[in-house]
C-alpha cells in the first residue's frame, strides 16, 4: 500500500513544545513544521523548516490529524493547496 506525503515532520499537537513553536510564529492553530525531507513534494513547493501550515485545499489544519489523515487519502501524484 502507498500513501500520499508531503514529506515533512512536525511535533505532536499535544506536545508544549508545538503550541510554543505556534506561539512564536503568531499563530495559536496549525502545524508547525520541524524539517522537509530533501527532494520530496514539500521541498519541491518551497515549504522550509519553521513554516505553519494553517490550511489544506482551504479547509482550516489546527492540528496533525488536519494535515495528516486527508493527505495520506490523497492519491499519490495529487496537487494539494497549502496555506
Amino acid at each position: 500500500m502507498t500513501r500520499g506525503s508531503i514529506g515533512i515532520t512536525f511535533p505532536p499537537s499535544d506536545r508544549p513544545e508545538a503550541r510554543a513553536n505556534l506561539k512564536v510564529a503568531g499563530v495559536g492553530e496549525g502545524v508547525f513544521v520541524q524539517s522537509v525531507a530533501p527532494g520530496g513534494p514539500a521541498e519541491k513547493a518551497g515549504v522550509e523548516p519553521g513554516d505553519v501550515i494553517v490550511a489544506l485545499n482551504g479547509k482550516p489544519v489546527r492540528e496533525g490529524n488536519d494535515l495528516v489523515n486527508p493527505i495520506t487519502a490523497t492519491p499519490v501524484g495529487s496537487t494539494v493547496t497549502l496555506e
